[in-house]
């Protein structure tokens, strides 16, 4: 039942305009949106067949404001497919336990619905120290 979901077409052309989104500025990007289509069926095929095994991706050292790191990246391909395992299954499997507040990388939860929950719970605190004030005096 998974398999379908994540192998669905509709769900990895989805996870590689993700992956457009995220790193759509790179070459190997361009190159891999250029044919996602392709890459989508190709996707498609060797999860049913039990074939699909995520590639090592790729390695480099980075060093940036002073510190050293070892950076291990995902090729576009198994970007694509983690994208649709997230969203076709993981992320409607967990999110009932999410609490509403969390604006953790869910769809229609960004910076926007955080900062407003925020000054929501503000303004909730001030009125109850307020209310804590006049019964106190």
């Amino acid at each position: 039942m998974y398999l379908e979901q994540v192998a669905d077409v509709n769900s990895l052309l989805e996870g590689a305009e993700r992956v457009r989104k995220a790193s759509g500025w790179k070459d190997s990007s361009q190159r891999f949106y250029v044919n996602k289509l392709r890459n989508a069926v190709k996707a498609h095929n060797s999860i049913l067949e039990g074939s699909y095994e995520q590639d090592t991706g790729y390695s480099f050292i980075l060093h940036e404001r002073g510190k050293t790191r070892k950076i291990r990246a995902l090729r576009c391909f198994d970007m694509m497919v983690q994208h649709s395992l997230c969203n076709s299954v993981l992320v409607p499997k967990i999110r009932k336990y999410l609490i509403h507040d969390s604006g953790a990388s869910l769809k229609g939860k960004g910076i926007s619905f955080t900062r407003r929950r925020f000054e929501q719970h503000l303004h909730s605190y001030f009125r109850d120290m307020e209310t804590k004030d006049i019964f106190c005096s």
